[in-house]
Order: structure tokens, then C-alpha cells, then sequence
């Protein structure tokens, strides 16, 4: 176990070696090039932790899902209090929409000694609560869960035939289209889909449609938590899944290109976050921890010689981790400092850590599912990223060579050396 954990984290491919059964299984399937063997090696040991933290994963949320209360009060709940109390003592129309007071004509107005319609509000706040979940919710309930325990059981089938790499590749393809994209296309529904049968709008009593824009409130924060580990996953793995290639294959350019051109946009997209999370939350530690996490995304673009050149000398690698370290310890100390301030700050009352889940954003269940989603996630992509940057190297290589010889060719040579000289 301890060469297969080896194996997988191995930042240099080149240095994998397959066992002599391996290498048996390997010749038969007609894998016979040594840099490949180590290829395939080295898969399928990352395939093997994936499923031990997917499967770990997957089991804790569905412990969560079936044995913890769904009408516990949370943060969200708590943070949506919050803000409604916050609006109400500074904004006095903010209260008439928080709090549901009716704007009827005066005839038709709610009295505050008018106890009946005040019951009859409660009452109807109550009726929402207890309807039944619409066919759809179950439905996105249903693949939700799915989705938690197609990465494990892909992961499985992976192994189990992991010398046949165009098998295995369409597997990945199939489990990541599920796991992935589908979660958040499905978040694109609006939350009145989740709803259960209910009444019109024009029929609802004021302090109904009040509950009703809270619960849709609650459920949008929910939903961004979800889909949180997804998203915060698939960049990660494919820059590893880049360096790894880099390393296997030392003359290729895609993978280095690829990730010089996608790490700044990756940072000007968090660029437009922090911009606006500064507005509400300007202190020295957040700004700092946004500036390393820019600057740790910028750093590719600003040595993109060293991954978008052939790797030929023991000085090329030592760059090429160099800048890596870098970019991961700017990460590390952005990390803390976020983690540091939300520490000693809470937001509206909420506080990062704790174990009141009303008054904390963060329990120390939270955390370990948290950390083997993300991680479980991450090292897939990983996986996947290789396998699509290898089918991408060499469908370019293919056009390569057709084209290397032709009448095209050499006049595509003319224009480069041409602009060779003007530059």
C-alpha cells in the first residue's frame, strides 16, 4: 500500500516503475513502451486512493443525509435572520417585505389586534412547511446522491481493467459528464421547482410569500455550499494533470500551454470575487490573502518558459517545481489568513468554526467531508486531465505529421521564420 500511495503522489512520472505483474499484464495488453508502462502504473495507483477517498466520502453524506435532522436549524437560516434583522433596524421599507405586512387598501388591511388573520398567516407559513416535496426534488434528491457514488464505483471499474486504456478513458468521460456537470446544470433550475404543490402567489397571505422568499434564500446558499467542492476542484486537478503529463512527456507544449493560458483568467475570474467581497469585508488580512491568491495563480503566466518549453535539463525540472512550490506555499499562507480572520471576525453573527450549527459556518464533520470531497474530486480530474491531455498529444502529433513535408508546410515555415525576423 505504501508504494501504491507512492506511486500516486509522485510528482515525476518518469520515476515510476511498474512491478514485475504489472509489466506481465502491461506486454500482454500491447503497452510495451517503458514511459508508458509508467503511465499506466502510475494511474491506476491514483485510481486506488480515489476510491478510498471517494467511498469515504460518499458514506459520510449519506450518513448525514439519512441520520441528521432535516428541520435543524443551520447556518444559513441563522445567517438569513441576520441580514432580515439587519435590514429591518436600518431600512424601515425593508421590514414591510421581511416581515410581511400587507400594503392592501386600508379596508382590506391587517390590524396588529387582528389575531384571527394573524393565525390564519401562521397557519398558512405551516401548510407550506408540511407539503410534500415535489416529484422533481425527489428526483434532484435521487441523483444528488447518485452522483456522490458514480466517481468510487468508475474509480472501481478503472482498476479492474487498467490496461486497456480507450476502455477505461470513455469511463472517466461518463463519470465525470455525471458527477459534474450534471449537479450543476441542474442548479441552474430555478427553487420554486423544488417546491411542493402550493397555492398561487396572488393567494398567499403576506407572511407566507415572506417564508416563501426566505426558504428560496436558504436554498440558493445551500445550493452554492454543494456545488462548492465541485467547482473549487476541477482547476486544481488539471494543472496537476498538466505537470504530469509535462513530466512524462518532457517534449510536448499543450499541457505547459494550457496551463500558462488558463491560470490568469482562472485569476481574473477570482479577481471579480474579491473585488466585490472587499467591499463588505475591507481588512488588512483579507486583502492580503486575496493578493497571494492572485499572485499564486499569475506566477504561471509570468514563467511560462518554464512549462512551454521541451523539458531537457535537471535544471528545467528544478524550475518547474520550483514554481510550483511557490504557487502552492502563497496558497497555503492565503489559506491562513483567510482562515485566521474568519477566526477572530464573524459575518452577521456567524463564525467560521464552531459546534453550534446556528451560529457557525463550519463543523468539525463539515471539515472532514469538506476536505475528502474536495480531495477525492480533485484527484479524479487529475486522472481525467491526463487522459484527455494524452489523447490531445497525440491527435496533434497525428496532424503533425501529415502536414510535416507538404506544400502547406513549407509555406508556413516562411511566414514564421518571416515573423521570426520582424520580432
Amino acid at each position: 500500500m505504501f508504494r501504491v500511495f507512492k506511486r500516486a503522489f509522485t510528482s515525476n512520472l518518469q520515476t515510476v516503475a511498474p512491478t514485475a505483474s504489472e509489466q506481465t499484464s502491461l506486454e500482454a495488453a500491447g503497452i510495451r513502451n517503458p514511459v508508458l508502462q509508467a503511465y499506466m502504473a502510475w494511474r491506476s495507483s491514483l485510481m486506488i486512493v480515489v476510491v478510498i477517498s471517494t467511498i469515504l466520502s460518499a458514506g459520510l453524506s449519506t450518513y448525514r443525509e439519512v441520520f441528521e435532522e432535516d428541520d435543524q436549524p443551520d447556518v444559513f437560516e441563522t445567517l438569513v435572520a441576520q441580514f432580515s434583522k439587519q435590514a429591518s433596524s436600518t431600512l424601515p421599507a425593508a421590514t414591510k417585505l421581511i416581515d410581511g405586512i400587507d400594503q392592501r387598501p386600508e379596508s382590506d388591511a391587517i390590524s396588529n389586534d387582528a389575531s384571527p388573520d394573524e393565525s390564519e398567516n401562521e397557519d398558512a407559513v405551516k401548510d407550506l412547511a408540511k407539503k410534500p416535496k415535489s416529484a422533481f426534488s425527489q428526483f434532484d434528491e435521487m441523483i444528488h446522491l447518485a452522483a456522490l457514488y458514480v466517481l468510487p464505483i468508475a474509480a472501481l471499474i478503472v482498476i479492474a481493467t487498467w490496461t486497456q486504456f480507450r476502455f477505461t478513458y470513455r469511463i472517466l468521460v461518463c463519470a465525470f459528464a455525471f458527477s459534474f456537470l450534471t449537479p450543476i446544470l441542474l442548479s441552474f433550475c430555478p427553487w420554486s421547482w423544488w417546491d411542493g404543490p402550493s397555492d398561487s402567489a396572488d393567494l398567499l397571505s403576506p407572511l407566507a410569500k415572506s417564508e416563501r422568499f426566505k426558504d428560496g434564500l436558504i436554498e440558493a446558499l445551500t445550493y452554492l455550499s454543494m456545488l462548492l467542492p465541485t467547482v473549487l476542484s476541477l482547476l486544481p486537478g488539471v494543472q496537476k494533470a498538466c505537470v504530469r503529463v509535462k513530466t512524462l512527456l518532457p517534449q510536448a507544449t499543450l499541457p505547459g500551454w494550457f496551463l500558462v493560458a488558463a491560470a490568469p483568467f482562472y485569476g481574473l475570474f477570482l479577481l471579480v470575487i474579491f473585488v466585490a467581497v472587499n467591499q463588505v469585508f475591507s481588512h488588512p488580512m483579507v486583502l492580503a490573502g486575496m493578493l497571494l491568491i492572485l499572485s499564486a495563480s499569475l506566477i504561471y503566466g509570468f514563467r511560462a518558459s518554464v512549462f512551454t518549453r521541451p523539458l531537457v535539463t535537471d535544471a528545467d525540472y528544478r524550475q518547474m517545481y520550483t514554481v510550483q512550490r511557490t504557487a502552492g506555499m502563497m496558497t497555503l499562507v492565503a489559506g491562513g489568513l483567510f482562515f485566521a480572520y474568519l477566526q477572530t471576525h464573524d459575518i452577521l453573527g456567524i463564525y467560521l468554526l464552531g459546534l453550534d450549527p446556528k451560529t457557525s459556518l463550519l463543523q468539525p464533520l463539515d471539515l472532514v467531508e469538506f476536505f475528502l470531497e474536495i480531495t477525492g474530486r480533485s484527484m479524479f480530474m487529475t486522472v481525467f486531465g491526463a487522459d484527455l491531455f494524452m489523447q490531445i498529444n497525440l491527435s496533434a502529433w497525428k496532424s503533425t505529421r501529415q502536414f510535416v513535408g507538404s506544400a502547406a508546410a513549407d509555406e508556413y515555415d516562411a511566414i514564421m521564420s518571416a515573423t521570426a525576423d520582424a520580432a
